[in-house]
């Protein structure tokens, strides 16, 4: 039977990655590194930096454009612009 869910609201960090703000992100805890001049977001090579060993640890590479999430998990993950303005609004803090 076919059934119907909906994304559960939830609120998430991410960082717009710009090509110029790994800098940003490396301070922000997310295990980034640069790999033939591609930003490789998630675990490292040795693994002996994992910031968040309980999590799914999986390597994605980045765009410029892309946002950079951190998931519910604490795994760091890049989405693209589109589906990140078609899934997520911006919640202002207060």
């Amino acid at each position: 039977m076919i059934q119907r869910f909906r994304k559960r609201p939830v609120v998430i960090e991410a960082v717009w990655y710009d090509g110029a703000n790994e800098d940003e992100l490396i301070a922000w805890g997310a295990p980034v590194r640069r790999v033939q001049g591609d930003l490789v977001v998630g675990t490292l090579e040795d693994g002996a930096n994992r910031m968040y060993p309980d999590s799914v640890q999986v390597e994605h590479v980045a765009s410029v454009g892309d946002y950079i999430i951190r998931g519910i998990k604490g795994e760091f993950y890049p989405v693209k612009p589109d589906i990140f303005q078609g899934t997520y609004e911006h919640v202002v803090q207060g």
